[in-house]
């Protein structure tokens, strides 16, 4: 029985091998079974080998049969529907060949219900018919060579064939993806054993030659020219105790000189190119380095005795450390992430329950300057406590302990996030959060939280959420905290069982989907304005994809089907609706070739059986596998490479987009220059970057010779941002008649035009953000006052001054906004505002109270005046608002919960009026391509029908921005607006067809202020010397100056998180701002649908409660605003590293591939961001390196270092098992607990907490 309770079985291996009263015996796994799950058992053969895994056979009585579900080893066609196995099959004497020895698991099959009648493939590729019913579908087929090994592996459902070769010692020389040319692996032999050395691959056209992927150097020089410092002395500058002795050097594909793999490169200069790491005596990594920001950065990692990581130095820690001669050894490990495991812990009869570095305690993050509760700033460091078994159960000499294991629970119970100072001492009054978590079961006979590992009841700031779950951990009720549980605030979910034990009765009697959400509804209609859905699957396919799901509310229904390829590939997707009012959405069909990728998508035609041909979106790839060419009916994209994979060029129709990597200070594989190309001829844009140690991005040039400079603390929260530019002095002088007159200087560049600085509190929110007067020219030379400034104009930008306050559930609760009437005002002598928010439980805002003060000071009552509006009782059950805060105006809802009537004073458009599809008199309609995105909008006249607008959004990509627009408006000749991002993957600029570009200035949260004209006749590298109009936005989004925003937005309204390209049109989207699914409503900070993401926020139709530091750009979730990249952690890398190597060598290359970008992380592993379709949950883990879509910046420095964690162990579960032998069984671990991964366990060995599953 393991720690969680897991239990396993084990009985001899063979009848042979049964211990008898003088030899031991030889067990195997026989049965495991998990915390509230039932039993996955394992059948073997004579010889001891696993045959077959059978999922947990479904419990009850199956009414069509009057017995249980049985489920016999023995042929598909005596198994009862629920039955779900994987089948390995062995060579034998009738089944052996040369190509399948004997002994050897040659085809591997999964058992399980079929709704409908298709083929399949078996392993010599003949067509295998599956009916209705059981079936037995091959899933993997494996060849050998003569000297019994792995030669290549087949999935018959999709045709596509990996193969390997091996060299004469047993080591694998090829890798050869389907359809692909091989990948490379070279050895030498290094201290008598052989080593990979060298991964290579034959270039794609149109490039030629050899792609060298990955070279290593094997005892790389510890000190030496052109290396990074790490001697004794200069490590005891940070505090470490030992220099490393052992090191090892990856040189990747940007490198194209010779490597030796014992002493490296011919040239000391080249080491740069190399990401090194460093271990001790007993292997562990302790120190790396990779060449960035002009220098070696170099990190830290200390381990205690068990192994544990107790201190993380990142580069930016190190490079502070040893550039600041006020900092000590002794107080560098201020700087650092530290972590504090328990000691041990024992029971009243003195046993020790739970040893010594079991349980994480307590987290100190790196020292930095923070505000706190009172405003004030000072140094402190992050310090999250954790305590466990609060109030467990079941207490054995004093101590809570789970019966199954005997062991105490360990599980946390309160999570506290306070400042401490320098001693560690938490500071009184600091605390920023508490979230406490409850275990036991909320309704009697449901499940227990302690038994099933998971929280019940999850608390933070007096705020209680419930979710109550079955014996098998599955969620059946999610609760709002204001709800009852039986009314619209708590959502119910069903699923398939058996017998007719279902908690809904349309769930019962279905063996086959056993197990398999079936509805899921409210617990109440709402209390007022209607029904909301209820859902039910209706059907599932073979590899239990929804296939069929009918929503039903008040009458109205709406069906969404799918089918599926007998891989389980999606193939069509079509929804229809009865609801009144809506448009038939078009159905979606894709296509794949024969490597397996998607060739071709496109809207389903009438016979449901391919995809239309105008409107199709066709891919083309090289023999890498990258897409090559995009073709719509707007033309082609094309996207070339380099010579080390990385995206050299992409042009579409209307332009090109050119980024080039590193410098000759910059070696990390980072942007280092893009280009645009203009229209007409008008030449190019282009931008520049530099970064820091931690690899941000701080300075990044922009056309106009302006730039854009950007500074961060340790923790990695942007602390100040400026725009820079040209500014030209002026001299003050009086004439002979006393007039005054301004003579202009010479120009200086790099002057500071634009600046923000920030202050965030310990858990990295805005607490402070202040702006100068328009520009920051004060102290430049010949410059003695603002009104002096001649050139550049920069509109009317004014001066402000914010604070925001938090509640204890992170909620924003006030702002103190002191901003300047207008340009060039005293701020001292301006008014200030206050907003103050408050909340309900359910985070539906009840009201605002606004507080003009004056005489300017935020805290003043003197003369203050305060306006409130309350919307207390002006909500259903469902969270809906149905009414304006006086209530005079009412919302209106479809069937289906989508509001279809705002009231006026609730519209984000001043002066619109009501508006469900007409608003200010113009209705605006869309129409949708296959990827449900705006492809068309549409605006006219409410009377006449006549047309006043049309925009046409041209889309080269899967996401839902634009690459150009054609905006033609009545009396107006079309216009074609061109969208360029700028190397920091924000919004960089917007063309016109002749040539003309606008850069958007944004601020640090994306809200885009002025913009910067480039006409067509100028030089991208001319200084500009004009911004034109100026916008600022409340917090919530709201323009100060609605037609401001609208000047600065553009065409597409590129506004308040313009830089993010969220479109708040006030032509097309009656002010409304597209967020990915959703139009949000900055008037009441409410989305006018429901999250099609359960859980993705505090509410149905909420935006986050914390909007200066939360984004919910795409409609479905909540997500930190500012991320920071850290590093991960270690154990037993190098053995690691070498039985991986291929395995990554591999995943690399996909990665390249996949258009992600891949860097050394701590330990030898390797993590790839931004891999294409490598999303999921959070990516996966193949040898070691860890891919994942998400970029690092979209993780918080602590998610990523947990994240890290998580896939470092399964890298680790890659090596002790084998890269083969561990994908059959994470899948088969995957299959027995129908891909809950709390329940799997390899997942729960890698750490649930750190791999974001608890």
């Amino acid at each position: 029985t393991e720690e969680d309770g897991t239990k396993t079985t084990f009985t001899p291996a063979t009848p042979t091998l049964a211990p008898t009263a003088t030899t031991a015996g030889v067990f195997t796994p026989a049965a495991v079974v998990e915390p509230g799950s039932l039993t996955t058992s394992y059948t073997r053969d004579t010889a001891g080998r696993v045959t077959r895994i059978l999922a947990p056979i479904p419990p009850g009585t199956v009414a069509a049969t009057g017995r249980g579900v049985t489920c016999p080893d023995g042929p598909v066609t005596g198994l009862d529907k629920g039955c779900r196995a994987l089948r390995i099959a062995y060579g034998d004497g009738t089944t052996a060949t040369g190509n399948t020895p004997a002994g050897q698991a040659w085809k591997v099959t999964a058992e399980l219900f079929n709704p409908t009648a298709t083929t399949a493939t078996d392993c010599a590729g003949a067509p295998l018919p599956l009916p209705v019913g059981m079936v037995s579908v091959p899933a993997a087929c494996y060849s050998y060579n003569a000297g019994k090994q792995l030669t290549s592996v087949k999935d018959p459902r999709t045709g596509l064939t990996t193969g390997y070769s091996y060299g004469t010692h047993n080591e694998l020389t090829t890798l050869t993806p389907s359809g692909q040319p091989a990948i490379t692996l070279g050895y030498t032999t290094l201290d008598g054993r052989l080593k990979l050395t060298t991964v290579t691959r034959p270039q794609a056209a149109p490039l030629t030659g050899t792609a060298n992927l990955t070279r290593i150097v094997y005892g790389a020089p510890l000190i030496g020219a052109g290396l990074p410092d790490l001697s004794g002395t200069a490590v005891a500058r940070w505090g470490q105790d030992n220099a490393p002795s052992y090191a090892a050097a990856v040189f990747g594909p940007d490198y194209t000189g010779t490597v030796n793999p014992t002493t490296g490169p011919a040239s000391s200069a080249d080491w740069v190119y190399a990401d090194l790491s460093y271990t001790d005596n007993a292997g562990y990594t302790i120190n790396t380095a990779s060449h960035g920001a002009g220098a070696w950065q170099r990190t830290a990692t200390t381990y205690d005795d068990q192994g544990n990581v107790v201190q993380e130095l990142d580069a930016a820690a190190i490079a502070k450390v040893t550039t600041d001669p006020k900092i000590s050894p002794a107080q560098a490990g201020l700087y650092a992430t530290t972590t504090v495991y328990n000691t041990d812990l024992t029971n009243t009869a003195g046993t020790i329950v739970t040893p010594a570095g079991t349980l994480v305690t307590d987290t100190y993050g790196p020292l930095r300057d923070a505000v706190l509760a009172d405003g004030t700033i000072a140094p402190v460091r992050p310090h999250t406590l954790t305590s466990f078994d609060q109030g467990a159960p079941n207490v054995v000499n004093g101590v809570g302990t789970n019966p199954a294991t005997g062991a105490p629970w360990r599980l946390p119970t309160t999570v506290t996030t306070t400042a401490a100072d320098v001693t560690g001492a938490d500071l009184p009054g600091e605390t920023v959060t508490t979230t406490t978590n409850a275990y036991a079961a909320v309704v009697a006979g449901t499940g227990d939280g302690w038994t099933l590992g998971t929280s019940t009841q999850v608390t933070t700031g007096a705020i209680t959420r419930v979710t109550v779950y079955d014996s098998v951990g599955r969620a059946t009720q999610a609760r709002q905290p204001l709800s009852s549980g039986t009314d619209a605030g708590t959502t119910l979910t069903s699923y398939y069982t058996a017998d007719a034990a279902a908690l809904d009765a349309a769930c019962d009697n279905h063996p086959e989907w056993a197990g398999l959400p079936c509805r899921t509804s409210p617990a109440a209609n709402p209390s007022s304005g209607g029904t909301l859905p209820d859902s039910v699957v209706t059907g599932y396919g073979l590899w239990l994809g929804a296939t069929t799901t009918l929503e039903t509310s008040g009458g109205a229904t709406r069906t969404t089907a799918a089918t599926f390829d007998v891989a389980g590939r999606p193939v069509t997707a079509k929804t229809t609706a009865t609801i009144a009012g809506s448009s038939a959405l078009p159905g979606s069909y894709t296509h794949y070739n024969t490597a397996g990728q998607v060739d071709y998508t496109g809207t389903l035609n009438a016979a449901g059986t391919g995809a239309e041909t105008g409107g199709r979106t066709s891919t083309s790839y090289d023999t890498w596998g990258r897409p090559t060419a995009v073709t719509t009916d707007d033309g082609t994209t094309t996207t070339a490479y380099d010579t080390a994979g990385r995206v050299s060029a992409v042009t579409d129709p209307k332009g090109t987009t050119s980024p080039t990597y590193d410098s000759a200070t910059e070696h990390r594989g980072k942007v280092t220059t893009l280009t645009l190309t203009r229209g007409g001829t008008a030449g190019t844009l282009t931008y520049g970057a530099t970064y820091d140690a931690a690899g941000s991005l701080v300075k990044q040039t922009l056309p106009g010779a302006l730039a854009q400079v950007t500074t961060y603390d340790l923790a990695g929260n942007p602390t100040s941002l400026t725009y820079t530019g040209q500014v030209t002095p002026v001299t003050e002088t009086t004439d002979t008649d006393g007039n005054t007159i301004y003579t202009p200087g010479t120009p200086t560049q790099d002057q500071p035009w634009l600046a923000w600085t920030q202050g965030s509190d310990i858990t990295g929110r805005v607490r402070t953000d202040t702006t100068g007067q328009g520009a920051a020219f004060d102290g430049v030379p010949g410059v003695t006052d603002i009104t002096d400034v001649t050139a550049p104009a920069v509109g009317a930008a004014p001066s402000s001054d914010r604070s925001y306050s938090y509640d204890g559930a992170g909620r924003l609760t006030g702002v103190a906004d002191h901003t300047a009437t207008g340009y060039g005002a005293d701020l001292t002598t301006s008014a200030c505002t206050s907003r103050a928010y408050t909340f309900d439980a359910n985070g539906r805002r009840t009201q605002l109270a606004t507080t003009d003060h004056p005489d300017g000071a935020c805290a003043s009552t003197i003369g203050a005046t305060t306006a409130t509006l309350s919307w207390i009782g002006r909500y259903d059950t469902a969270d809906r608002p149905t009414t304006t805060a006086d209530g005079t105006g009412a919302y209106a809802y479809d069937t289906f919960g989508r509001q279809t009537t705002l009231p006026a004073a609730d519209a984000p458009t001043a002066g619109a009026g009501d508006h469900s599809v007409t608003a200010g008199g113009h209705n605006s309609t869309y129409t949708l391509d296959a990827n449900q995105r705006r492809a068309t909008q549409t605006t006219t006249d409410a009377t006449t029908g006549a047309v006043t607008a049309t925009q046409v959004n041209h889309y080269t990509d899967s996401g839902d921005n634009p690459t150009w627009t054609d905006t033609t408006t009545t009396g107006q000749p079309t216009l074609t607006t061109r969208y360029g991002e700028s190397i920091s993957g924000d919004l960089g600029a917007t063309l016109s067809t002749d040539g003309t570009a606008s850069l958007p200035l944004s601020t640090l949260h994306g809200d885009v202020v002025t913009t910067v004209d480039i006409p067509a006749s100028q030089a991208g590298t001319t200084p500009a010397v004009a911004c034109s109009g100026w916008s600022d936005y409340t917090e919530y989004g709201t323009p100060r100056d609605p037609a401001a925003a609208a000047t600065v937005g553009g065409d597409r309204g590129y506004s308040w998180l313009g830089a993010k390209q969220r479109s708040t049109s006030a032509t097309f989207s009656a002010g409304l701002t597209l967020m990915g699914d959703r139009l949000y409503n900055a008037t009441r900070g409410l989305f006018t649908s429901t999250d099609p993401e359960a859980g993705g926020g505090t509410t149905a139709y909420g935006y986050p409660t914390d909007p200066i530091n939360q984004f919910d750009l795409n409609g479905h979730c909540w997500s930190w605003a500012q991320k920071a990249c850290d590093a991960g952690k270690k154990v037993g890398h190098i053995l690691r590293f070498a039985r991986n190597a291929q395995m990554t060598a591999m995943a690399v290359t996909y990665a390249y591939v996949r258009h992600g970008r891949c860097s050394r992380s701590e330990g030898l592993t390797v993590n790839c961001e931004g891999v294409r379709g490598a999303n999921g949950r959070g990516g996966f883990t193949f040898g070691n390196a860890w891919m994942h879509e998400t970029r690092n910046r979209d993780y918080s420095a602590k998610e990523l270092r947990a994240r890290k964690r998580h896939e470092a162990r399964h890298s680790t579960q890659y090596a002790i098992l084998g890269g083969t032998r561990f994908l059959v069984a994470y899948s088969v671990d995957w299959a027995i607990h129908h891909g809950n991964r709390t329940h799997m366990w390899f997942e729960r060995m890698a750490g649930l907490h750190d791999g974001g599953y608890s």
